[in-house]
């Protein structure tokens, strides 16, 4: 007969290995997707960004037993499958979260569409911010061609990112808020 202590520890522990798996598996999915089937949706070559979104809804969920080396896993996979120097878009992106998390803690409390669109669009602007600060200090060493700023980046191609990672965002907040009410027993966060 198995200790009722030990039984608990065994089934925690198959409940955060499989947590783990389906997590490897979803981002493996959706790095896939991103780098496949997310191209043929570009609009002026800016296609919408699947890995970003959820990076964003997950910095503005509330952090209750939330961990951010689970959204590591598909950051680092897209990195490193992407093309592009590595080190860029994790950077940028664990920049974003972090500044997105502080600041959704700080000043925004309730949980209205506008205080949530408001930091969707902040942490696409945080993100875009970070990854040209980046990329300016890559291109120093000769390994990334720097990103040339125009009236065309900022009148169309900015408000395109905006709305195409925004709205995903927002998306992946409706996903992660309708998963919560079918497995309301074992929330990983909350949305404030």
């Amino acid at each position: 007969m198995i200790c009722p202590v030990l039984r608990d520890a065994s089934s925690s522990l198959a409940k955060i290995n499989m947590r783990f798996f389906l997590l490897i598996l979803g981002s493996i999915l959706i790095v896939s997707l991103q780098l496949t089937w997310l191209p043929k949706l570009a609009v002026l070559t800016i296609t919408p960004n699947l890995i970003l979104a959820g990076v964003l809804a997950f910095a503005i969920c509330q952090k209750e037993e939330k961990n951010f080396w689970w959204a590591m896993i598909p950051i680092l996979l897209f990195d490193l499958l992407a093309g592009r120097p590595f080190g860029v878009f994790t950077l940028s992106a664990c920049l974003m979260f972090f500044s997105l998390e502080l600041l959704s803690n700080i000043f925004f409390k309730k949980n209205d569409l506008l205080a949530l669109l408001l930091l969707a669009v902040v942490g696409v602007l945080f993100f875009e911010v970070y990854q040209f600060l980046l990329v300016e200090v890559f291109s120093i060493w000769r390994l990334i061609e720097p990103i040339k700023l125009s009236v065309f980046y900022f009148s169309v191609a900015l408000p395109i990112k905006v709305f195409y990672n925004g709205l995903l965002s927002l998306l992946g907040l409706l996903i992660i808020r309708k998963s919560q009410l079918l497995f309301s027993h074992g929330q990983i966060f909350k949305i404030k």
